[in-house]
């Protein structure tokens, strides 16, 4: 998933990753808007063991993501960096936490980046 210039991408159903991307799975960007806003909750489904060689999700440039914990849950293992939120841009988890997203190594932030 890749949101970038003013566009936003909401996430309203369930769906499985099977796959290692060539980069991030999700990457947030210059005024990109993620939103997971569903009142009931979805399960993304993770088979395989896929390597986010950058990290799972990547927030930079003024991007914004919205994922309410409670509302989303991961099922199955990753490998790589949890979250890159960089330049200006802020990562909203609602109460997940540090490691919340899938990975197996901590996620990072710099140059402004907050993730909470």
């Amino acid at each position: 998933m890749y949101v970038a210039s003013g566009s936003t991408i909401s996430i309203i159903g369930n769906y499985k990753i099977s796959a290692s991307p060539t980069n991030t799975y999700i990457t947030v960007s210059y005024l990109g808007v993620l939103i997971n806003n569903v009142t009931a909750g979805i399960t993304v489904t993770i088979t395989g063991t896929p390597n986010w060689p950058t990290a799972f999700i990547a927030v930079d440039s003024m991007g914004y993501a919205l994922v309410y914990a409670a509302r989303c849950t991961f099922s199955g293992a990753a490998k790589g960096k949890r979250y890159d939120v960089t330049y200006n841009a802020y990562c909203k988890t609602v109460g997940g936490g540090a490691s919340y997203f899938p990975g197996n190594a901590e996620g990072t932030t710099g140059t402004g980046g907050l993730y909470t």
